[in-house]
């Protein structure tokens, strides 16, 4: 998997100066570390989604570390526990004080 984010000139000039963190892919923001390449604005081009993707297709090792990181951001979001809905009402009423 790679990412692949190109926005307008203007929001791209504004973020720049807004956003403070390395990585803007979901992924990579849970695991705070690259998962998946990010092709971002003047890198976003076929060029360098073509090269993002062939290391993943011609590197197995590179796929299998991306393939584990998936993985472990998968269960860091909660898998094969109560669905995300139960999650978040149990840590709203813990909030509000209504279950302990």
């Amino acid at each position: 998997m790679v990412v692949a984010y190109k926005v307008s000139a203007l929001t791209a000039f504004l973020a720049r100066r807004l956003i403070t963190v390395e990585n803007v892919a979901m992924v990579n923001l849970l695991m705070d570390r690259e998962i998946a390449p990010e092709s971002l604005q003047e890198d976003c081009n076929p060029d360098k989604l073509f090269d993002g993707l062939a290391s993943l297709i011609g590197n197995e090792s590179a796929r299998q570390r991306q393939l584990m990181g998936l993985s472990e951001a998968v269960k860091v979001l909660g898998a094969g526990t109560s669905p995300p809905s139960e999650r978040a009402a149990r840590a709203v009423l813990k909030f509000v004080g209504v279950v302990a």
